[in-house]
């Protein structure tokens, strides 16, 4: 950028429109990148005491587990699951978007939900449950299909594994509201929902996993 600049000004003197270069010796001051969020031993323990406290705290405990980037966590469904390999199958993400000014004219909302594939190819990946949580995964299946049946005439089953209560998936901002929730009931101090994804890497490294 600093080159660009001072090209279209030598250019400038060149044509006769200024005499010298306002930039030179300008410094572009660098940027600095955000720290990583990890949550301790002792804050990790925390949240995991209330998760109890909200119906998406099993999913805050998978993505702990897992490292699943949000959208990713929201588009998880049922057939993504390997039981017999106890794998999860990564291969899709989640997210809200603005509709182009053409959709809005003749829809009434101005954002939509969609689905799409993992970006990169490093993206699909199949990740090994840890046998804790995969043995909590089969109770939390089976309390799905009691709330399916419970109720069957407005529920609306599309696969996914973490859904709102009538079976609809649940969005990336209702995601990070319930961690949110739970970071206030642990006392925790304000984490993004990506803390997850570091914690996660983090436990990993000092546990000697690759």
């Amino acid at each position: 950028m600093h080159n660009m600049i001072h090209q279209a000004f030598e250019q400038a003197k060149v044509n006769g429109i200024i005499t010298n270069n306002p930039a030179d010796g300008a410094v572009i001051p660098r940027q600095e990148k955000k720290e990583m969020r990890v949550l301790s031993v002792q804050e990790q323990k925390a949240l995991l005491n209330v998760l109890h406290l909200h119906r998406l705290g099993f999913a805050i405990l998978f993505d702990l587990a897992t490292g699943l980037r949000i959208g990713e966590l929201c588009a998880l469904k049922w057939s993504d699951v390997n039981f017999n390999k106890r794998t999860i199958k990564i291969s899709r993400t989640l997210q809200r978007i603005k509709k182009s000014k053409l959709e809005q004219i003749y829809g009434e909302k101005t954002t939509a939900i969609i689905e799409g594939n993992v970006k990169t190819n490093s993206g699909f990946r199949e990740i090994p449950l840890p046998d804790k949580i995969f043995e909590k995964l089969l109770l939390y299946r089976q309390k799905q299909i009691e709330e399916m049946e419970y109720y069957k005439d407005f529920y609306t089953d599309k696969g996914y594994i973490f859904t709102m209560p009538l079976g609809t998936c649940v969005e990336p901002h209702t995601m990070r509201d319930a961690f949110e929730f739970l970071l206030k009931e642990a006392d925790i101090k304000h984490a993004n929902f990506h803390a997850l994804r570091h914690t996660f890497a983090t436990r990993a490294i000092e546990n000697g996993v690759n």
